[in-house]
């Protein structure tokens, strides 16, 4: 019982890092002596009941160790999202819920502006999850790591506000921030791929992947912290007041965002060792997309309730900007599939 209760204590233990491979157990002989068999007893073939009862066990042992044989290493997949994962898409549909509460879209900077904030929202959730669905392994570094993603979605909802690309703004520095948040998540990501490389290296066929990986993200990483100071610096006219300014240097953002995504997805198909075969990540993009259209039917609906509290009836106009309402909630091609 003592040595039932110390192991069960060593495997609560929580590692700094965690290995991302599958570990194979270590299979018994087949032919194993007991020491305790009687001498005399005459030699009889050994017999193993558990072997014909179970067909799995009676198979090959190269069978078992088949990705050591063919340099294929086995990740961790999980069958469905972790609660950790799901913990971030609450945060990515809190994030979308604020900003569109907050911001009406009733001309053409307003309808630019939501699609800019949940273009590098969007892809900076994309960019977390193409990790976690393939490389996501429970440890002390992992949980720190996720603690940062966790620390850029405030980020997102602390800019939301604030978030008028393309018209003139006085003070950029909340622009700044956002530049300096962005950075630091694909830091986290470079260092979490760095780790996983680092389990990984043994099998040759992961380090040119996961190298150009990690290098289009640091690559990535170092343009958004290059991009922040660029950003106009706050200005005063003879009266002390703030001059506002224009910029269009956000567009960047938009583009190096893209084009990591691509980049990180094309590798994944290229070199099928780090595919996404056998994840959750469609039934997750499913579940987010249901989300993401609960929160479209919220905001239709509080919209009607505006129009028809502001008309008082039920008009021919009022039903036309329902429709268009609800026409324009058609979930995205590139979200369900």
């Amino acid at each position: 019982m003592g040595h039932e209760a110390h192991h069960h204590e060593d495997k609560l233990q929580l590692a700094f890092f965690a290995s991302p491979l599958h570990q194979h157990q270590p299979s018994s002989p087949a032919h194993e002596v007991d020491p305790s068999a009687d001498l005399g007893r005459p030699e009889k073939p050994h017999h193993n009941a558990s072997v014909d009862s179970d067909p799995e066990a009676s198979n090959p042992e190269f069978e078992n160790m088949d990705d050591s044989l063919h340099d294929n290493p086995t990740f961790h997949k999980h069958a469905e999202a972790t609660t950790h994962e799901l913990f971030y898409d609450l945060f990515f549909v809190a994030n979308l819920t604020t900003f569109t509460s907050m911001l009406e879209i009733n001309d053409r900077h307003s309808l630019t502006g939501y699609i800019g904030f949940f273009s590098l929202l969007w892809l900076t959730w994309y960019q977390v999850s193409l990790y976690d669905v393939r490389f996501s392994s429970d440890s002390v570094f992992e949980r720190c790591a996720k603690a940062i993603h966790f620390g850029c979605m405030v980020g997102f909802a602390v800019i939301g506000p604030q978030w008028k690309p393309g018209q003139d703004i006085a003070d950029y520095k909340i622009y700044k921030a956002f530049g300096l948040m962005l950075m630091v998540s694909r830091l986290t990501l470079f260092c979490q791929y760095g780790v996983t490389l680092c389990f990984t290296k043994k099998y040759r066929k992961t380090i040119v992947p996961l190298s150009m990986v990690m290098a289009w993200t640091l690559l990535a990483a170092v343009l958004y912290g290059a991009l922040t100071p660029v950003f106009p610096k706050t200005l005063f006219n003879a009266t002390g007041a703030e001059v506002a300014q224009k910029s269009n240097l956000y567009i960047a953002w938009y583009i190096i965002a893209i084009s990591e995504t691509i980049l990180t997805v094309t590798v994944s198909c290229v070199w099928r060792i780090i595919s996404f075969k056998g994840t959750h990540m469609v039934q997750r993009m499913s579940l987010l997309t249901l989300i993401i259209l609960g929160e479209g039917i919220i905001v239709i609906c509080k919209s009607i309730s505006k129009i028809v509290k502001n008309e008082y009836l039920w008009t021919l106009s009022v039903v036309g900007q329902i429709v268009a309402g609800k026409s324009s909630q058609t979930p995205p091609l590139f979200l369900t599939y």
